[in-house]
C-alpha cells in the first residue's frame, strides 16, 4: 500500500563471563540465566554468586538488576562478605542482644525495615548466623556483670565490608574497689596493673591484678618485695595474687620521703647555718616516722631529728661547723639516709636512698676589735685598717664564698647616718673615712656586719666621738704696727667652760704650737689674745684648733692680717712755722721703703675741706732717718688749718695706710711787713720790742707807726682843712687784717695843696683825657703784635717776660697748692736768667740731698706748695 517498511536495528549482545564469576542472574521465571551472553535490551536481577556474601541493605531491589544495552552491562551493586560471629551458646545466660544499632539501612530506613533485619540472627540460645556487611549490634550483660575486655556492662559489635569474624565478649562477675582502701594508707594508691594513669573503677572486673603505688615521688613503698598485691577473683571478692603472703601485702604501703631543702640556705651567723627537713604536707599519720637520719657525703652521721607526728612537717636544724678544715669556704653537703617509723608493735628503720644536697655554707666571722682606727678632726672621720687585715680574710674566701661587708654608722645606737656596702676585700679597705655630715661632739656607733651569698655572719661594732665646731676667729684692726688682738669664739654647738685651744702665728715667735686652756664664761664669750711684739709691714697667719676633752682635735681654723707701717711721729707745734698765708712742716723719719702723705684742710662752717693732698716718696738712705721741710702757699689770713700726715707701705702687693698723725693751727692776720711797705716805720705802744713779722687779731696790742723823713700823715685840720703835720699813727690787728692807717706823704707836697678847687678838678679832667688816650694806643699795639710772626702754635708770644711767671702766680687759685721744690730760701729775686739757672740748680741739688742723707748734718729740704 505504498507505507514504509520499518528494518529493526541490529545491536550487540553484551558479555556475561565476568559477571557470573560474582553473581548469579535470575530470570522473570525464577530460574537462574547461565549462558555467556546477553541479548541487548534483557534485564535479570542479581544475586551474590558466593556464599556468606550479600550486598548492603542500602541497595534498593530496583539496583540488584543487570540490564544489557546494545553490548554494554548496568554496573551491578558490590557483593560484602557476611561476618562471622564466635559460638557463646554455652554462656548465653550471661549476654542479651537489646537491639540492631545500625544495619547499614542509613537514615532513609524505618524502624520496621530494621527489626525485620534484625529477624533471624539469633537463636534462643545464641547460635545465630553471619552477621550482615556494615552492621552493628550492642550486646548487654546480664547481672551488671561487666564484658570481659571491655569492662563495661554493655558494648556493641560491628560487621565492617571485610568479612573479618566478630567477637561476643564474655560476661563476668566484678570486685567493688572500695574494699581495698582498708589495706592501704592513704599515701598509697591502688591502681589496676595493666593502667596505672587511670583511677580504680568502683567495680573491677574479675582477673584485674590490683598494684599498690605511691601517689607521687615523696613517698616511697617501706617494702618493694612486690607491688602487685591482689586480684579480682570469682564470686566478686578480691583475693591475694598469686605467689604474695600476707607479710608482703602489710609491708607494700607507702610512707613520706623526709628531704632537704633543694634551695641553698642562710647561714645564721658565725660557723652556724640552717636546713630543713621537709615532709610532704598530706603524709598519712598512721604511719608515725619518729627521726630522720642526717649524713655527710663522706657518710658521716651528723644529725638524728627527731620528728613531733603533731607538729608541722618542716623541720629547721641549725648546724655548726668546725672551722679548722676550711668548712666555712668548702661548706657542708647532707644527705638524707633513712627515717625511724614506729609499727605495731615495734618500730623499725627505713633505709633511703636520698640525693646529696649542699653545700651548705656557714656565715663568716665577724670583724676583729682591732682592725679599725679612727682619725678624728673635727667632725672629719678618717678610717684605718690593719696591716695584714686582708691577709687574714683572704684566707677564708673561696670560689663561692666570698665575705661581703656592710658599714653602718649610727647615731648613738639608733639613727642610722650612714651605710656603706664593700662586695669585696678591696672594697672594704677603700672606705677610709665617713662621707656624710656629721654632728659636733656627738658618739656615733660604727656597725660592720659580714655576710656571703649564702647568708649572714657576725657583726662588730666600733664607736668614735666628734670634736667641737672650728672656732671663730676675728684679727681686730690696730693702730699700731707693732699689735694686734684675735678674737677668738666657740663654734655652734661647743658648751661653755674651760678649753684647751692650740695656737700659732706665723711668722715669728709662735711659729712652734702652742697651747692654752681657755676659760669662757659663756658659749657666746670672746677671748681676746692680745700680740704686742710684731713686726711692721709683715703679712701674719693665726690659726687655731679646739680640743675635747678627751683630745679629738676640732678641724684648724686660720685669720690672716697684715701689720700697717710705722706712723709717723706725734706732730708737735716745733714742726709747724705759719705767716698768715703760708706755712712750713718738717716731716721727720723719712725711711726707705714708706710713703708719706700730707693732708691739709681747712675749717669751713665747722667742717673740714681738704685743700691739698699730697703724697712724697719714701726717702733714698735706708740707714739713717732723714727730715724734709715742706712749705704751703696761698693760706687764707686768720683760717683754721688741719695737717694729716700718715705713712703707707706694700705687704704682698697690698698698701696698707698708717693712721694719720695730725696739728692744727691757724694762720695769722696781719703781716707787718704790709705796714713797712707803705713807708712807715712800725713799732709797739709802751714798748721798746721789735715788732714780729706776724700778729693774730688782738685788741690789746696796739702799733705805733711813724713816717719817714720828709713824710707827714694825710690827715687834716677839719676847722682850717690845713694838714696837722703829725708823722706818728696808731693801728691794731684785726680780723680782718690791720685796722685802717693814714698814709704818710710827702711834706712838699703838702705844701703844693693851696691850689683852689676849680684848678684841682680841671687838672684831674685833664688826666683822664690822657690815660684814655694811652689806653686806646695800648690796643692798638696789642693788635699789631698778635698778628706778628712771634708767636707759638697756640698764638701766644715765644719771647720770655719776667712777668710770666708773675701772671702765673697771680692766675693759681689761693686753695690750690703745687708742690715747687727749691735749694734756699732766696732774699733778693735774681735776674731772669739767673732765677732759671737757680732753679734749675735747686732741683737737682734737692734730688741729691734726698738720696744722698748718708751725714747727719745733711742740709734740710725745703719745698713750696
Amino acid at each position: 500500500d505504498g507505507n514504509d517498511i520499518n528494518v529493526p536495528r541490529c545491536e550487540n549482545e553484551c558479555d556475561l563471563t565476568t559477571t557470573l564469576e560474582t553473581y548469579r542472574l535470575l530470570t522473570e521465571t525464577g530460574t537462574f540465566y547461565t549462558d555467556a551472553s546477553m541479548r541487548s535490551g534483557k534485564t535479570y536481577t542479581l544475586l551474590c554468586k558466593q556464599t556468606g556474601y550479600a550486598f548492603l541493605p542500602t541497595v534498593h531491589e530496583d539496583l540488584k538488576q543487570i540490564t544489557c544495552t546494545d553490548g554494554v552491562l548496568s554496573t551491578p551493586p558490590d557483593c560484602y562478605g557476611k561476618c562471622s560471629i564466635n559460638d557463646l551458646t554455652t554462656y548465653h545466660n550471661e549476654l542479651t542482644v537489646d537491639d540492631i544499632v545500625d544495619e547499614g539501612l542509613g537514615d532513609a530506613a524505618t524502624e520496621d525495615e530494621k527489626t525485620s533485619y534484625a529477624s533471624g540472627y539469633f537463636t534462643a540460645d545464641l547460635s545465630l548466623n553471619r552477621m550482615r556487611p556494615a552492621t552493628t549490634i550492642q550486646v548487654t550483660c546480664k547481672d551488671e556483670k561487666l564484658a570481659e575486655t571491655d569492662k563495661t556492662t554493655s558494648y556493641e559489635v560491628t560487621c565492617g565490608l571485610d568479612a573479618a569474624p566478630v567477637t561476643l565478649q564474655r560476661c563476668y562477675d566484678t570486685c567493688a574497689s572500695a574494699d581495698l582502701n582498708q589495706y592501704v594508707n592513704t599515701n598509697t594508691l591502688i591502681k589496676a596493673k595493666d593502667d596505672h594513669s587511670s583511677d580504680l573503677p568502683e567495680k573491677v572486673p574479675y582477673f584485674t591484678v590490683i598494684d599498690h603505688i605511691c601517689q607521687d615521688g615523696s613517698y616511697m613503698m617501706k617494702s618493694t618485695a612486690v607491688t602487685s598485691v591482689w586480684k579480682c577473683g570469682s564470686g566478686g571478692g578480691f583475693r591475694l595474687n598469686d605467689g604474695v603472703t600476707q607479710d608482703e601485702a602489710d609491708s607494700a604501703v607507702c610512707v613520706a620521703i623526709p628531704t632537704l631543702a633543694t634551695e641553698i640556705p642562710a647561714s645564721t651567723g658565725y660557723q652556724t647555718y640552717q636546713f630543713k627537713v621537709t615532709l610532704p604536707t598530706d603524709r598519712d599519720m598512721t604511719v608515725n616516722i619518729l627521726s630522720v637520719e642526717i649524713q655527710n657525703e663522706a657518710g658521716d652521721l651528723l644529725e638524728d631529728i627527731s620528728v613531733d607526728v603533731a607538729s608541722d612537717h618542716e623541720y629547721t636544724v641549725t648546724r655548726t661547723v668546725d672551722v679548722a678544715d676550711d668548712e666555712l669556704k668548702l661548706g657542708e653537703s647532707l644527705q638524707v639516709v633513712g627515717i625511724i617509723i614506729e609499727l605495731d608493735p615495734g618500730v623499725e628503720s627505713v633505709a633511703i636512698t636520698g640525693s646529696v644536697t649542699g653545700p651548705f655554707y656557714a656565715g663568716p666571722p665577724a670583724v676583729a676589735s682591732d682592725s679599725i682606727t679612727f682619725s678624728v678632726v673635727g667632725q672629719s672621720v678618717s678610717l684605718g685598717w690593719k696591716d695584714g687585715f686582708t691577709t687574714t680574710w683572704e684566707g677564708i674566701t673561696g670560689d663561692n664564698y666570698v665575705p661581703v661587708f656592710s658599714v653602718q654608722v649610727h647615731e648613738g645606737s639608733d639613727f642610722l647616718t650612714a651605710i656603706y656596702t664593700a662586695a669585696t676585700l678591696a672594697e672594704l679597705v677603700a672606705i677610709t673615712s665617713i662621707t656624710e655630715e656629721l654632728k659636733p661632739l656627738t658618739e656615733y656607733t660604727v656597725s660592720i656586719a659580714t655576710s656571703t651569698s649564702h647568708g649572714i655572719g657576725a657583726s662588730e661594732s666600733f664607736n668614735f666621738k666628734t670634736g667641737h665646731n672650728k672656732l671663730v676667729l676675728e684679727a681686730v684692726d690696730s693702730e699700731s704696727p707693732t699689735e694686734r688682738t684675735v678674737n677668738i669664739e666657740l663654734g655652734a654647738s661647743s658648751l661653755a667652760g674651760e678649753h684647751q685651744v692650740k695656737y700659732t702665728l706665723t711668722p715669728g715667735i709662735h711659729e712652734a704650737e702652742q697651747s692654752v686652756d681657755i676659760t669662757f664664761a659663756e658659749a657666746s664669750s670672746v677671748h681676746n689674745m692680745d700680740f704686742t711684739t710684731l713686726q711692721p709691714l709683715t703679712a701674719y697667719e693665726f690659726t687655731a684648733t679646739i680640743f675635747t676633752t678627751e683630745g679629738i682635735p676640732s678641724e684648724t681654723e686660720s685669720v690672716s692680717f697684715s701689720t700697717g707701717p710705722t706712723p709717723p711721729p706725734a706732730l708737735e707745734a716745733a714742726q709747724i712755722t705759719f705767716t698768715d698765708t703760708e706755712f712750713t712742716i718738717d716731716l721727720q723719719d723719712i725711711n726707705a721703703g714708706y710713703k708719706y702723705y700730707v693732708v691739709v684742710s681747712k675749717e669751713v662752717d665747722s667742717v673740714w675741706e681738704v685743700v691739698s693732698n699730697q703724697e712724697f716718696g719714701p726717702g733714698a738712705d735706708k740707714k739713717r732717718d732723714t727730715t724734709q721741710t715742706i712749705t704751703f702757699e696761698n693760706l687764707e689770713p686768720y683760717t683754721t688749718y688741719k695737717v694729716e700726715v700718715s705713712t703707707e707701705g706694700t705687704v704682698d702687693g697690698t698698701a696698707i695706710r698708717s693712721l694719720p698723725q695730725s696739728i692744727q693751727f691757724t694762720t695769722h692776720a696781719c703781716e707787718t711787713t704790709t705796714l713797712t711797705e707803705t713807708g712807715v716805720t712800725v713799732g709797739l705802744k709802751d714798748s721798746d720790742a721789735t715788732p714780729a713779722d706776724h700778729y693774730s687779731p688782738d685788741a690789746n696790742v696796739v702799733f705805733v707807726l711813724t713816717c719817714e723823713d720828709g713824710k707827714i700823715l694825710d690827715e687834716k685840720d677839719p676847722a682850717t682843712n690845713a694838714y696837722t703835720e703829725s708823722v706818728t699813727a696808731q693801728t691794731t690787728c684785726t680780723a680782718e687784717g690791720w685796722a685802717a692807717v693814714t698814709p704818710c706823704i710827702e711834706k712838699a707836697e703838702a705844701s703844693s695843696s693851696g691850689l683852689s678847687t676849680g684848678a684841682i678838678i680841671g687838672i684831674a679832667v685833664a688826666g683822664a683825657l690822657v690815660l684814655l688816650l694811652l689806653i686806646i694806643l695800648l690796643l692798638c699795639i696789642c693788635g699789631c703784635c698778635r698778628r706778628s710772626g712771634g708767636t707759638t702754635e697756640n698764638g701766644t708770644s715765644k719771647n720770655y717776660s719776667p712777668r710770666d711767671n708773675e701772671k702765673k702766680e697771680e692766675e693759681a687759685p689761693a686753695t690750690e697748692l703745687n708742690a715747687v721744690v727749691v735749694e734756699d730760701q732766696k732774699e733778693e729775686e735774681p735776674d731772669i736768667p739767673a732765677k732759671e739757672a737757680s732753679d734749675s740748680g735747686s732741683r737737682h741739688s734737692v734730688e741729691a740731698k734726698i738720696e744722698m742723707t748718708d751725714e747727719p748734718a745733711a742740709e734740710e729740704a725745703e719745698q713750696k706748695v
